[in-house]
């Protein structure tokens, strides 16, 4: 689902899925798991192919409209980074991203390295975020405090020489 409309290859589902010698036999663990996700996808509604493959790649079915909170996190914080619009049409999506935004990424699967390499790119766009918002506001001589949830916090903790505490506030002067 993260994938959007990328078609995967068996290879990639494999990698991603099971790391080095983790299982014997991937490509059976594969066609097993495809199976039982689609006849458990099926359960919604028997009419419709949720997963499609297409010359032996794994793909969504483009014809089922889907969502994901990380596609409406990356697309807000897009929005909110966009050079040139003003600042009264970034401010809303930035304040959306950080909303949507929750911490890492699947923490059940924190150890595989696909899951640690898009979990580093979302928190990574959601620091830039909060930074961009706070000079925005900053800019515009908003008397406002931007305030950021305990996930961040931790980080800016780790970062600044500020004591935060898990619901932190940060002023506008003299952080950035």
């Amino acid at each position: 689902m993260l994938r959007g409309d990328k078609k995967l290859t068996n290879e990639q589902l494999m990698d991603g899925l099971w790391e080095s010698d983790e299982i014997e036999n991937p490509a059976g663990a594969l066609k097993n798991a495809a199976y039982s996700l689609r006849k458990f996808l099926q359960k919604a509604d028997k009419e419709k192919r949720f997963i499609i493959t297409e010359s032996g790649r794994y793909i969504w079915n483009p014809e089922i409209s889907v969502t994901t909170d990380v596609w409406e996190f990356e697309q807000e914080a897009r929005l909110a980074d966009q050079p040139g619009t003003p600042a009264e049409e970034r401010i809303p999506h930035a304040r959306r991203a950080l909303k949507l935004y929750t911490g890492d990424l699947l923490p059940s699967l924190s150890m595989q390295q696909w899951v640690i390499q898009y979990s580093s790119y979302l928190r990574q766009t959601y620091l830039r975020t909060v930074k961009n918002l706070a000079a925005t506001l900053c800019e515009r001589g908003a008397q406002t405090i931007l305030t950021i949830g305990a996930y961040s916090s931790a980080i800016w903790r780790s970062r600044c020489t500020r004591n935060f505490t898990a619901t932190s506030s940060i002023p506008c002067a003299g952080w950035i």
